[in-house]
């Protein structure tokens, strides 16, 4: 009987070791993604900086292609900001329990 204790504190141990392993590698990774999002949304904003700066050009201003593509990077833009800070609410608020 003792051994079959021993069998079994000794799956749990395994188990709950598994179980400590996969949270850190989700946690790693979940944190690269987050590091990766923050990085698209930058150059997103230096893209959107860079099309005003070219629209804003003597040579090119009132130029109906750049107009619509400097809409929608904005709208591109604001659609990463929007999923962003729905992100972290949801990073921020505890789970419900029912």
């Amino acid at each position: 009987m003792e051994i079959i204790s021993y069998i079994g504190i000794f799956f749990l141990i395994v188990l709950f070791g598994l179980s400590v392993w996969g949270n850190i590698f989700f946690l790693r990774k979940l944190m690269r993604v987050n590091e990766n999002i923050y990085y698209i949304l930058e150059s997103l904003g230096d893209y959107s900086s860079h099309l005003k700066d070219v629209y804003n050009m003597e040579r090119f201003y009132g130029d109906q292609t750049l107009q619509g593509l400097l809409e929608h990077s904005q709208e591109t833009g604001e659609d990463l900001e929007n999923f962003i800070e729905q992100y972290e609410q949801s990073q921020k608020e505890p789970p419900t329990q029912k």
